[in-house]
């Protein structure tokens, strides 16, 4: 056996030497694939073995997993390897059988037993046990059993040895022993106790990580570490009560430095024995238990079962520590149309106050004891640092400066960053059963809520809670099954939340809600889950009833956060508003929205979402590229909102009349086509389908006008004028012109308002002078007309008389020539109506004018035009 292993030893290191593509990563790599080659060859071409008995190619991929030094050999080596051996059998052992044909069986039978009980003591004398352990051999049938039966045991003192003792190169020793166990678990399918192994390295990973994040808030970066007393785990059915207070302190120690050397070697600690490169490992153990942890992790994601609580509380931990990768530390959160993240909410930064109270209220007491609520490893000698140096880290954080970060942090982003743990939450488990379990663990820490005390509980629901949420992202092809999952947890959140603010009478005190900000950030959620899922239909009508969850959201909850489920509501729109066919749906989009538009950091972001749906509406397609159609039903609710932004219904705020005026004519023109089920080019006349949908554009249009401000009144003048110069006349019926004639009547600007004066009245006369020789033809609109005729000749007195004290304005020049070209009209023979009544209104506007000694012109045309 030594000659065998010598043998083996020299040909893996001249192997390794001598490779030309660095497939092998150690002579100890191509030790271990050459036992296995010898194992597959005997397997494959025993002549007494079974054919449904021999290794597959899976099997001896299974065989050899993390063999390369903790990982992985290619797989296209293997396959090729497993082909060539299967196709050529070794010929070594034919000349061995023809030495044995020349002895007798009895002698060979006495011979052979004998080698095999002196290679039995040989290997255990002369080889050493580490490469005894490299050995590859296939295991008896009773060899899982004994694993099994020893397993806790060892576990246990294992574990007690690596929290008690204080020499560095034992805690290496412990940690080679958890990973060895590891493996072994892996071979033979043992996931129960993997995860309990798995459990144990996360669980002093964990307390080391809030020890560094309760040293840091007490001020102390890392530089003046010094050992103290050693972690004591939990769990006391593991040990004697008592033994849990024997507690070694190391004083006067120097400063105890992370060691590198073996977070580098973690993959396997074979070669980690010199003191300079294993120095601080007792100090550290609980870095070095959680590298360990995170690569058993990385490299057998899909056993996880009972150890993802364990990881998740690692995940959130190191987020609370700042040391995450940039992809998974922060809460994704929507930003404006200039790409900035909104800002913090009220709920968020209240949360992360507690947070850190509660981290530096650990480290006061921690500098109390020798032994912390954490089992702190350090005993630190604490210096002045500026206000929030230690913070949980916010969406604006995520290009953190990995150089400004502690050592403590520094440290531990190298682990997570190696570990690659934004690949683990976001991986595809292999089945579904696997994959709900995932998702329920993540979930988990929200089944507990409400929770009003706890404010590490509520950052950590959080922080799970987008973790899962970038899980069921990345499985949407699982989608339909896990959705409900999310859904059963989003109910429970939202309903205690509007149950609480019932019982508040005045619903104005948000002490109310319990824990706001996950219910923040579930609505977030929810608003994602559709961005990123709603062109799924077998998962829409799930999605729905998580959007209607909105809708009774507390106002007084809602006004704080406004600003995000709108801009979220926003981005859903616009990215997925030709989804939406039903009626349902588009109810649901009006009324969230016209509910947030009453909140002013919420209105902006509504009317961008409405506006750029509209204009998508107007984009041409490219060719052979199929348009995304806004529905009527989507127009029709889109058009309400547009009209209260126009009228400024929400908090008298005008700021957007204007571009909802543009957007509203737009949109205007598409809904007709929708109803008219026909293209309209600019310059066609609008056959009107819906009255009441004209009129109340109409109005709002006028309602611009009517504005104090010149600018807005001129914007709003025009928009009118080239609606009403859009419409065909005789769509519309009689009483539907005679109603909008009294409106702009009646409803004139102040004369003080002259831009808006001269632009309302304008538009009364070209109205006017549109409809009355239609509606002159029939006597029943006379009464009627004569009363908007003698309205309109009051008006016109107060611009003459007002508009010509002093200097002539602008309102007496305008009135003047709108008024005699009225009247002049009236009596032309281009005047198609009731000759008699045309007689009539020019008569009685220019009496108007002869008031004020200003109809003498306007007579003298309309005697000419009667000459003509």
């Amino acid at each position: 056996a030594q000659c065998i292993d010598r043998l083996m030893e020299a040909f893996a290191k001249e192997l390794y030497g001598q490779q030309m593509n660095p497939l092998f990563k150690s002579s100890d790599a191509v030790f271990r694939m050459a036992f296995s080659t010898i194992m597959l060859n005997t397997d494959l071409h025993n002549p007494g073995m079974k054919e449904d008995k021999r290794m597959t190619l899976e099997d001896f991929i299974k065989n050899n997993r993390g063999l390369n030094d903790d990982s992985d050999f290619p797989r296209e080596f293997l396959e090729k390897l497993y082909d060539e051996i299967k196709a050529n059998e070794f010929e070594m052992q034919k000349e061995f059988l023809e030495v044995l044909k020349r002895v007798s069986h009895d002698e060979i039978t006495a011979q052979h037993w004998e080698e095999i009980l002196k290679r039995q003591t040989e290997a255990a004398f002369f080889t050493t046990a580490e490469d005894a352990h490299q050995r590859i051999f296939q295991p008896d049938v009773h060899d899982r059993d004994m694993f099994v039966s020893i397993a806790k045991s060892v576990t246990l003192s294992l574990s007690k040895i690596f929290v008690k003792s204080i020499d560095d190169a034992l805690i290496i020793k412990c940690l080679k022993c958890f990973k060895d166990m590891a493996k072994i678990c892996v071979f033979f399918d043992l996931d129960e106790t993997f995860n309990e192994l798995l459990q144990i390295l996360l669980g002093h990973g964990r307390d080391y990580i809030m020890s560094c994040i309760a040293m840091e808030y007490s001020g102390d970066d890392g530089e003046q570490m010094m050992a103290t007393t050693p972690q004591v785990l939990e769990d006391n059915a593991a040990f004697d009560e008592d033994e849990t207070q024997n507690q070694v302190v190391l004083e006067g120690q120097l400063p105890t430095p992370i060691p590198e050397g073996v977070l580098a070697k973690s993959m396997s600690y074979s070669h980690v024995s010199q003191m300079e490169t294993i120095e601080g490992s007792a100090a550290h153990r609980g870095l070095l238990a959680l590298d360990s942890a995170f690569t058993l992790v990385r490299t057998q994601p899909a056993r996880l079962r009972e150890a993802w609580p364990a990881l998740v509380e690692c995940l959130c931990a190191l987020r609370d520590a700042r040391a995450l990768p940039d992809r998974v530390i922060f809460l994704d959160d929507f930003a404006d149309s200039r790409g900035n993240l909104l800002p913090l909410s009220p709920f968020a930064k209240q949360s992360q106050r507690r947070l850190d109270d509660y981290y530096k209220g650990l480290s006061s007491a921690s500098k109390k004891k020798q032994a912390s609520f954490f089992g702190s490893f350090f005993a630190v000698e604490t210096k002045p640092k500026s206000p929030g140096h230690a913070t949980v880290p916010s969406p604006q954080d995520i290009d953190q400066n990995e150089s400004e970060l502690s050592l403590f942090a520094q440290a531990l982003l190298h682990v997570t960053k190696r570990a690659k743990l934004d690949q683990v939450v976001m991986m595809r488990p292999k089945n579904l059963p696997m994959a709900r379990q995932t998702l329920g663990t993540l979930l988990d820490s929200i089944s507990s809520y409400p929770y009003f005390d706890d404010p590490i509980f509520e950052q950590h629901a959080v922080y799970s809670l987008e973790l899962a949420l970038l899980a069921l992202i990345a499985n949407k092809d699982r989608v339909t099954e896990l959705y409900p999952i999310f859904l059963e947890k989003f109910e429970a959140v939202l309903e205690s939340g509007i149950a609480a603010d019932r019982d508040d009478p005045s619903q104005t005190n948000t002490k109310n809600v319990p824990t706001p900000f996950l219910m923040e950030r579930v609505v977030v959620t929810i608003l994602r889950s559709c961005i990123h899922l709603y062109d799924i239909p077998e998962i829409r009508p799930q999605l729905r009833l998580s959007l209607d969850l909105l809708i009774g959201l507390p106002t007084n909850f809602t006004r704080f956060v406004a600003d995000r489920i709108a801009c979220g509501m926003a981005i859903f729109l616009a990215l997925k508003y030709f989804m939406m066919d039903s009626t349902t749906e588009w109810t649901f989009v009006h009324e969230m929205m016209d509910k947030l538009s009453f909140f002013g950091p919420a209105r902006g972001f509504i009317f961008d979402g409405i506006a750029n749906t509209v204009e998508s509406q107007l984009t041409p397609t490219e060719e052979g590229d199929e348009k995304s159609i806004l529905t009527l039903d989507g127009s029709t609710a889109l058009s309400k909102l547009l009209l209260k932004f126009v009228f400024g219904t929400y908090q008298k705020d005008m700021s957007l009349c204007i571009p909802a005026m543009l957007c509203l004519e737009n949109l205007y023109r598409h809904t007709v086509m929708l109803q008219r089920n026909e293209i309209l080019k600019d310059s066609d006349l609008i056959d009107v389908p819906d009255q009441e949908l004209w009129q109340n554009v109409a109005v709002a249009y006028y309602s611009v006008c009517r504005s104090p401000d010149a600018a807005t009144s001129r914007q709003g003048t025009d928009c009118f004028q080239r609606f009403i110069a859009s419409t065909k006349r005789d769509s519309l019926p009689d009483d539907t012109w005679l109603t909008m004639l009294h409106l702009i009547v009646m409803k004139q600007p102040p004369v003080r308002s002259e831009d808006a004066r001269v632009n309302c009245c304008t538009i009364l006369g070209k109205v006017l002078l549109m409809t009355i020789a239609h509606l002159s033809e029939n006597k029943e609109n006379w009464e009627d007309l004569t009363d908007i005729v003698n309205q309109m000749a009051v008006l016109t007195g107060e611009n003459l008389r007002e508009g010509r004290r002093g200097s002539v304005s602008p309102l007496f020049e305008s009135t003047l020539q709108s008024i005699t070209f009225l009247s002049n009209h009236m009596v032309s023979g281009d005047f198609t109506g009731d000759k008699e009544y045309g007689a009539w209104v020019s008569d009685t506007l220019l009496s108007e004018l002869e008031k004020v000694g200003a109809g003498g012109g306007a007579l003298q045309n309309i005697q000419a035009t009667q000459r003509n």
